[in-house]
């Protein structure tokens, strides 16, 4: 409609991005622009404070349920709701597996041990010291008859994560599910064939690749005839999260994975188009909202790309399927309370970034065995998501966004950067076996390391406003005497007749199937593999890499900290703060959370005879510029014979003059905005033993 015929129309001003800037940095006065309003974030570079259609993505993002998917792979809304169960007691599975089913939740994301994983059996040498590590203790069909009993198969969503012994382990699912007349034909299940995710996590891939082939072709294809709905294959990038991978770098790692399993078609005899169809995506969106969103928008665009560069036309594409996982990176043993905000965020990212299956951790897991009070509250983050805040009704709710639309693009740009590197360094089973992708990112998590440490990367609870005097929930620990005892029992009665297991040349599914079916438990399955492959090969091996939290250095000095409390010493610091309250206030608070952060006892006071009396080994004084510049040197002098054996002082020097002035009156040191607090927090404890 004509404006001008119409005056009540008005007009969107139109932003001039040149005079805006101008009339910021005016109101500014002198501050730096960048400095001041542009995000530093670890996870994604800059997020500037404006974005408009100028400087977002330009490309066509089609709609919601069509390639090239970046607004999502279903046209409608909805996802499902599955917990992660890995710890060892099939017992304790079910339970908290049934009440979680009650309470709202849609599926089962269901974690085996190291035993299951890699056909260790329990007495073996490398199986005894695997049992119950990562995941559920189910190695034959009794247990998991234990595991699954009353959860109807046909009504769930099923992730399984059996490593690469995964076809032997389902074998069992579907027996039970057979044996109790349930039909999971339509079933929308995952089964979690990741070999080279598998290598990455475990250090080497049991009986080697050749039987890891015959794995991957035989479930396509029985998957495809049987259980259409369902994806055998994976790609999951939480191994690479863990060891301190980007969101870039994660999808760029995903689609070098993805491609050297559709490389594999020719090899298995399988329809490239199966191979994509039967493969699913399991990534982590990370800490930050919005990087998090971006990240599976762009994960769908590399996806699409992939596929296109090998040959399919648009009409070809299968949608991608992706479970997105919380980061147990940011996991906190200490407050765990406030995981509950970083799980929720994260969740919030999943579910506006499109996810298909999202998992949300409890918030106590990091203490050992969650509680029924943290899986609940996991649960309800979702549920209360869904029904309450109705994102189950809406599609890319993102979609538009500027910021959004621009921080997919620039993912998706760097992604396929870091794809091609790998593509150019031989792909990815070559990043893992020639041991190159570690130090790559290792050289990626330095600047957060580095960030966390000097407390520039907040971690809320543990570095930054951590509680005085806390007191952590008690939690079962991970392994229980009652699992040792299930270890040594199922040995103890193994069924001879489940050590022996011959399989045909063909070596079918339903051949394993009947197997399993018959009593022959998943270490005799694995070893029948083996041998039907000619020979038990030597596969691939490599240093796992390395499974990270970001809290755990300052939850290292909270636990020393206990230790020198258990004998009998006393951890604390002396504030003495000079000056007016007002005048000390800043620097005082700044060192009450860094001391607090490394398990020190607080003591604040302001006279000679208060510190002498208690007689702390370690003060900090506190207060301002002009306080410390009044100071002369037998001022300091007399405070450390009041008997501290450390002095240090909450700032830093205006010049290297007062730094000299400050060393030559026996000042130890300072501590300020940006210091290593790990490293002078670990110093400040030893002069405690």
């Amino acid at each position: 409609m004509d404006s001008a015929a119409n005056p009540t129309s008005v007009s969107a001003p139109r932003i001039d991005l040149d005079t805006w800037r101008a009339q910021v940095e005016k109101e500014l006065r002198g501050a730096d622009f960048d400095a001041t309003l542009v995000k530093k974030s670890l996870e994604i570079g800059s997020i500037q404070p404006i974005y408009s259609k100028l400087v977002a993505a330009a490309k066509e993002v089609g709609n919601p349920g069509q390639v090239p998917f970046i607004r999502g792979s279903r046209a409608a809304g909805g996802w499902s709701n599955a917990p992660r169960y890995d710890i060892p007691s099939a017992q304790s599975v079910r339970a908290a597996a049934l009440q979680d089913l009650e309470g709202g939740s849609h599926g089962l994301w269901l974690q085996l041990d190291a035993c299951a994983r890699l056909g260790l059996a329990p007495d073996s040498d490398m199986g005894s010291e695997a049992w119950g590590d990562g995941g559920c203790m189910v190695w034959s069909l009794e247990d998991w008859r234990e595991l699954l009993k009353d959860v109807r198969l046909d009504m769930i969503d099923l992730a399984l994560d059996g490593g690469a012994n995964s076809l032997c382990n389902f074998a069992s699912v579907v027996a039970v599910a057979r044996e109790r007349g349930e039909d999971i034909s339509s079933a929308r299940w995952n089964l979690g064939l990741d070999p080279l995710g598998n290598l990455a996590r475990d250090g080497f891939l049991p009986l080697g690749s050749r039987c890891m082939m015959h794995q991957v072709g035989t479930s396509i294809v029985w998957a495809k005839e049987n259980m259409p709905n369902t994806r055998p294959m994976l790609v999951s990038t939480e191994p690479y999260h863990m060891a301190g991978a980007t969101l870039a770098q994660q999808i760029g790692i995903m689609a070098a994975t993805f491609t050297h399993y559709l490389s594999l078609s020719e090899r298995l005899g399988v329809p490239i188009e199966d191979l994509a169809a039967g493969t699913g995506l399991r990534l982590v969106p990370g800490r930050e909202l919005f990087p998090g969103i971006a990240c599976l928008r762009a994960a769908r665009a590399v996806w699409t790309r992939v596929l296109s560069a090998c040959g399919f036309q648009q009409d070809e594409i299968p949608a991608p399927w992706i479970h997105a996982i919380n980061s147990r990176r940011t996991l906190t043993r200490l407050d765990p309370w406030t995981n509950q905000l970083r799980s929720t965020s994260q969740t919030l990212a999943a579910v506006l970034g499109g996810a298909d299956m999202i998992t949300t951790l409890a918030y106590d897991e990091a203490l050992g065995q969650p509680s029924s009070t943290g899986r609940r509250v996991a649960r309800n983050t979702q549920n209360i998501l869904a029904e309450e805040s109705h994102l189950d009704q809406v599609v890319d709710a993102g979609g538009g966004s500027y910021l959004i639309e621009s921080l997919t693009e620039s993912l998706a740009q760097e992604a396929w950067q870091f794809f091609q590197l790998i593509q150019r360094k031989g792909g990815m089973p070559a990043a893992l076996t020639e041991g190159w992708l570690e130090p790559l990112l290792a050289e990626t998590r330095k600047p957060l390391m580095d960030a966390v440490r000097t407390r520039q990367q907040a971690v809320t609870g543990v570095s930054s406003y951590p509680p005085a005097d806390q007191e952590l929930p008690e939690r079962e620990p991970y392994l229980k005497q009652s699992d040792e005892d299930f270890v040594r029992q199922w040995v103890k009665t193994r069924n001879p007749e489940s050590r022996c297991c011959v399989l045909t040349v063909a070596g079918g599914f339903e051949e394993i199937i009947s197997a399993a079916e018959s009593g022959i438990d998943v270490f005799a399955l694995t070893e029948a593999l083996g041998d039907l492959s000619g020979t038990h090969c030597e596969g691939p091996k490599m240093t796992p890499l390395p499974h990270l939290r970001d809290s755990a250095g300052f939850e290292h000095l909270y636990d020393r900290a206990e230790e020198l409390r258990a004998a009998g010493l006393k951890p604390q610091i002396y504030l003495m703060t000079l000056g007016s309250a007002a005048s000390a206030a800043g620097r005082l608070g700044f060192a009450k959370q860094l001391f607090t952060a490394g398990g020190f006892d607080l003591i604040v006071g302001d006279s000679l005879d208060d510190l002498q009396s208690h007689q702390a080994a370690v003060v900090c004084l506190c207060g301002s510029d002009e306080s410390y510049a009044g100071m002369q040197a037998a001022d300091f002098a007399v405070v450390k014979s009041a008997g501290a054996k450390f002095l240090v002082i909450a700032g830093n020097p205006p010049d290297q003059a007062e730094s000299d002035r400050w060393q030559q009156a026996g000042v130890n040191g300072c501590v300020a905005l940006g210091c290593d607090a790990i490293t002078v927090l670990t110093m400040l404890q030893e002069v405690y033993g």
